[in-house]
C-alpha cells in the first residue's frame, strides 16, 4: 500500500481499515489485548505509556484518559478523549479484576506487548513488519484527517511542538480527495471571474 512504508521498507502505520481488522483479531484473542491495543491507538500512546495507565486515569464524566507523557518535562499528564465503548470496556476490565485505583491496569512488559502485537498481525494476515508504534501513527493520520490543524494533532499526540508531528501525518485517500475538491472549487471561482 502506498504511503505506509519508508524507503528502507519499514512499515510506519496501519491504515484505519487495517486497524479495524487488527482490532477485531486482538479482541478475539483476549479482551486484555483488545483493550490494550485499542487504547494505544485511540490515545496515540507509546507502549510504555499505555502500561502506566491506572484506574484513576480513566475519566468517566468526560470520556477521557489521562495520558502520562514520558518524554515531556512540563505538563506530563494530558486528558485525551476516547470512545465511550473503550472507556466502558476498560472500566469493566478494572472492576472484574478488582484493580486498585493506583495500580497499573495492564501488567506485562513492553517486550511481551511487541510479541503479542506481531502474533496478532500474523493471525489477521497483515505484514509482521509493523511495530506497535504504527498504531500511534494511525492515530496521527486519523487526527490529521479530522482536525485539519497540525497544532491540534501535535497536542493530541502530546508532542511539545509541531516539528515532530509531520512524521505522523501521511497523505491518505480522504486527504487527497479533499485537496482535489478544494482545487476544483478554487478553479471554478477563478474561471467565474
Amino acid at each position: 500500500m502506498a504511503g505506509n512504508k519508508r524507503k528502507d521498507e519499514k512499515f510506519l502505520y496501519l491504515t484505519p481499515e487495517q486497524f479495524a481488522i487488527f482490532r477485531e483479531s486482538a479482541y478475539n484473542r483476549n479482551v486484555k489485548w483488545g483493550l490494550f491495543f485499542d487504547m494505544i491507538m485511540q490515545v496515540g500512546f507509546r507502549v510504555s505509556e499505555g502500561l502506566l495507565v491506572t484506574p484513576k486515569d480513566l475519566l468517566l464524566k468526560t470520556s477521557e484518559i489521562n495520558a502520562t507523557t514520558l518524554k515531556r518535562k512540563t505538563k506530563p499528564m494530558i486528558p485525551i478523549k476516547v470512545s465511550e465503548s473503550l472507556l466502558n470496556g476498560l472500566l469493566l476490565y478494572v472492576e472484574s479484576r478488582a484493580i486498585k485505583p493506583n495500580k497499573h491496569i495492564f501488567i506485562f512488559t513492553r517486550q511481551r506487548a511487541w510479541q503479542v502485537f506481531k502474533e496478532i498481525l500474523k493471525s489477521c494476515k497483515l505484514s509482521i513488519n509493523y511495530s506497535p508504534h504504527a498504531l500511534r501513527h494511525c492515530q496521527g493520520m486519523i487526527s490529521a484527517e479530522v482536525l485539519k490543524d497540525k497544532s491540534l494533532v501535535a497536542r493530541r499526540l502530546r508532542h511539545s511542538g509541531d516539528r515532530h508531528t509531520w512524521r505522523y501525518i501521511h497523505l491518505t485517500n480522504k486527504m487527497g480527495d479533499d485537496i482535489v475538491e478544494r482545487m476544483e472549487q478554487y478553479n471554478k471561482k477563478k474561471d467565474n471571474k
